[in-house]
């Protein structure tokens, strides 16, 4: 059964504190959190949990121990001449996640968007760093699906910032 916890429901920092205290400690080292903000269980108890401050999701097994860190992934651009490059793409803020029950498809909010090497940059002038955010879409393997930004519609003002916060 997919568990869903968000900050209405006590804050993710109590839900931590309370069940991970013995587990993983505040900071940037792997077994460190630095502002994680959510956390969503898999239908096969994978647990993924936005490690905000650090701009990574920590994935752990059902006994709480370290399966993998995502940090980053291949996103698939089109560059100024119209090719599809494939580039390495970092989370910048990841607020919020959920797995779906049905194929374990993972949705990460990323609320300031890309973050980009230096070299993925110059290639990627189409993305703006950090003034729009995204959700991600990744397989349970964390392999690229597709990334949801720059949202327009005739109902939204010219001048809306997409910034998803949450996702359930």
């Amino acid at each position: 059964q997919n568990v869903k916890v968000n900050s209405c429901q006590n804050g993710i920092d109590a839900f931590l504190s309370c069940y991970f205290a013995q587990l993983l400690t505040y900071g940037t080292a792997v077994g460190e959190m630095l502002e994680p903000s959510d956390l969503c269980v898999s239908e096969d108890g994978l647990i993924y949990v936005c490690d905000t401050g650090n701009k990574r999701i920590i994935v752990l097994n059902s006994d709480y121990t370290l399966n993998k860190i995502i940090d980053s992934f291949k996103n698939v651009i089109t560059d100024e001449n119209g090719n599809k490059v494939t580039i390495t793409d970092y989370f910048s803020k990841p607020t919020s996640c959920f797995a779906n029950p049905v194929d374990g498809t993972l949705y990460i909010c990323d609320q300031n968007g890309a973050t980009l090497s230096n070299t993925d940059a110059a290639i990627a002038d189409n993305i703006t760093e950090g003034t729009s955010g995204r959700v991600i879409q990744l397989k349970s393997d964390g392999t690229f699906i597709r990334c949801i930004a720059g949202i327009t519609s005739s109902v939204l003002k010219d001048d809306f910032i997409f910034q998803p916060v949450d996702i359930v």
